[in-house]
């Protein structure tokens, strides 16, 4: 059987754990239920992370990352102005299950915990600022001056995504997509 390339066991412990963690809870779920889920041992956890807060440090990472990324193809200036409300709420909507219950489980968790919460201030801001530098050169590329600052914007639209996107966990059918565009539409560059 050929030897799992440490890049891999990383990659395989992370996508675990954010299983875990959004299904368990951070403070119920356990090394080895990560270590189970990813299909290795607990050695093989420990070797890339030294505990527990570790590893929640790096799925919050890739977690963000990951939402950054989502929320920074919106703005591609390939999609006209008149589509960002519908690419936006396609971002509320769509996305993984298991990061939208991973984004409630954290903000949560970090309600209680300032350890948890000095971890998350980072990666949101790198959110807040990957978004805002992508609201900017589809500005800047469309011709187009948005309604506020893309800072305000990038960190307004973050928050309303996350506040709406646990709304759909809560109540999948409360919030149709009409109103939702038609709630986006005043945010955005036109």
């Amino acid at each position: 059987m050929a030897r799992v390339r440490r890049a891999e066991v990383r990659e395989r412990v992370l996508a675990a754990a954010a299983g875990v963690f959004a299904e368990k809870g951070i403070a119920a779920a356990r090394m080895a239920d990560v270590a189970a889920a990813a299909g290795f041992t607990r050695g093989a956890v420990y070797s890339n992370f030294a505990n527990k807060a570790e590893l929640v440090a790096a799925v919050v990472d890739a977690a963000s990352d990951r939402v950054a990324a989502r929320g920074a193809a919106v703005f591609d200036p390939a999609v006209a102005p008149s589509a960002l409300p519908d690419s936006l709420g396609a971002l509320v909507a769509g996305g993984p299950l298991v990061d939208r219950r991973l984004a409630l489980e954290l903000a949560v968790q970090a309600s209680r915990d300032p350890g948890l919460r000095a971890t998350l201030a980072e990666p949101r801001r790198r959110q807040r600022r990957v978004v805002a530098e992508a609201i900017t050169a589809y500005a800047a590329a469309r011709g187009l001056t948005p309604p506020v600052r893309a800072d305000v914007l990038a960190a307004v639209l973050l928050a309303l995504v996350t506040s709406l996107t646990i709304e759909r966990l809560v109540d999948p059918d409360g919030l149709p997509a009409e109103a939702l565009r038609h709630a986006l539409a005043p945010l955005l560059p036109a």
